[in-house]
C-alpha cells in the first residue's frame, strides 16, 4: 500500500471523496482540503496516474504538518537522516526500479534563491546512485522526487503524473473538469449520452472509458476538431449538426452533458436562444443535464423559462483556469 496526495481544481472537494472510491481501491482517506487529499491505496501507481480527477498526483515519501516551522528545511534534514528508508521506498515500487531520477525543490515563497538546499539536493542524489543504483538525470527523467513547502505543509514525494501524451487533446475541455461532470450525470449502462457541444470530444471520449452505456452522441456545428479516437469507439456516434437542428432519431438521449460555448464563436450565435435549444433538445423521461458555463443569470434565467415540471436544478461553483464558473444539474425523475 502506498499514500498519495493529489490536487484537484477548487470546488470539487465535496465529491471527490466518492469519485476516488469509485476509481479505485481506497483503504484510508487522512485529509481533504479544498484543492487536495492524502489518501491510502492498495492499486498500484499505474491505477493512481490514470485517475482522470486529479491534475497532480505524488507518492508521498514523508509528510509534514503545521507543526513544522520550517518545513524546507526540517525535509531536507529528514531526507538526509533517513536516506536509507528513502532509497529503499523507491526501490520497493516496482514501477521504479532501475529508472532514473531527478530532485525538485518547490518552496512556499516563490521568491526564494533558485539553488537553495543545491547541496542538500546533491547529497542526496550522490548517496541514492551510491547505495540504491538510482541514478540522477536532471534533463530527462524518468521520475521525480519532490521537495514540496506550503504555506501550511510540506512533503517530500514522488511525482506521479504524466505528462499529457494520451487520447485528449490539450485545447480540451480538462479531464478532471469532465470527469466531475460525468460523475453528476450518474453514469448508468442504459444512457443514450449526448454531448451537442462536444468540441474536440473530452466529455463523449472520457465518458466512453469509465462505465457501460446504450450509446454516445458527439455532435457540434463543425467537427473538424474532434479527436479521431471517437471514430473508434463502439455504439459511437459523431453528428456534424447545429444545436438547433438536432434530431434524436431512435434512440432519444437520457444524459445531455456539455460545455457550451463561453462567448468566443466563430458563429453568430444569440445566447439566450443557444441555451434554450438546448434545454429543449430532444430527451427522453428521467433525464439529466450536465452544463457548464460561467453565464451563471444566462442559465438561471433559461432553466426559469423553459424547464419541464419536476426538474430540478442544482448549482456547483468551481474554478477552471482561474475564472469562476458553474456547473448546473437539471434532472427530471419519473413518477
Amino acid at each position: 500500500m502506498n499514500t498519495y496526495i493529489s490536487y484537484f481544481p477548487h470546488g470539487l472537494a465535496d465529491h471527490i471523496p466518492t469519485i476516488l472510491k469509485q476509481d479505485c481501491s481506497i483503504v484510508e482517506i487522512s485529509a481533504i482540503s479544498d484543492q487536495y487529499i492524502i489518501y491510502t491505496s492498495k492499486d498500484p501507481i499505474s491505477k493512481i496516474q490514470q485517475l482522470d480527477i486529479f491534475t497532480t498526483s505524488f507518492l508521498v515519501i514523508k509528510f509534514l504538518g503545521e507543526q513544522s516551522r520550517h518545513r524546507g528545511h526540517d525535509l531536507f534534514e529528514w531526507s538526509l537522516t533517513n536516506i536509507g528508508k528513502m532509497g529503499s521506498k523507491i526501490n520497493s515500487v516496482p514501477e521504479l526500479t532501475g529508472k532514473s531520477l531527478r530532485v525538485v525543490y518547490i518552496p512556499a515563497d516563490k521568491a526564494s534563491p533558485k539553488n537553495l538546499y543545491k547541496n542538500e539536493i546533491d547529497q542526496i542524489c550522490s548517496v541514492l546512485q551510491s547505495r540504491f543504483n538510482i541514478k540522477s538525470n536532471v534533463s530527462q527523467p524518468d521520475f521525480q522526487l519532490t521537495v514540496v513547502e506550503k504555506p501550511n505543509y510540506g512533503f517530500i514525494g514522488i511525482k506521479i503524473t504524466k505528462e499529457s501524451v494520451d487520447d485528449f487533446q490539450p485545447n480540451g475541455l480538462r479531464k478532471e473538469i469532465a470527469r466531475l461532470m460525468i460523475y453528476l450525470s450518474n453514469p448508468s449502462p442504459d444512457d443514450v449520452f449526448l454531448d451537442p457541444f462536444c468540441g474536440t470530444g473530452t466529455i463523449p471520449l472520457l465518458r466512453s472509458q469509465l462505465a457501460p452505456y446504450s450509446k454516445i452522441i458527439a455532435a457540434d456545428a463543425s467537427t473538424s476538431r474532434v479527436n479521431k479516437e471517437l471514430f473508434k469507439i463502439p455504439n459511437c456516434e459523431v453528428r456534424e449538426t447545429p444545436i438547433e437542428k438536432f434530431e434524436a432519431g431512435k434512440m432519444v438521449p437520457n444524459k445531455i452533458v456539455t460545455d457550451p460555448p463561453w462567448g468566443n464563436i466563430q458563429r453568430k450565435v444569440d445566447p439566450e436562444g443557444l441555451m434554450k435549444s438546448l434545454l429543449n433538445i430532444p430527451h427522453s423521461k428521467n433525464s439529466t443535464f450536465v452544463i457548464l458555463t460561467p453565464m451563471e443569470d444566462l442559465v438561471t434565467k433559461s432553466y426559469a423559462l423553459n424547464a419541464l415540471p419536476g426538474y430540478s436544478f442544482e448549482k456547483f461553483p468551481i474554478i477552471v483556469s482561474g475564472y469562476q464558473v458553474y456547473c448546473y444539474r437539471i434532472s427530471q425523475s419519473v413518477k
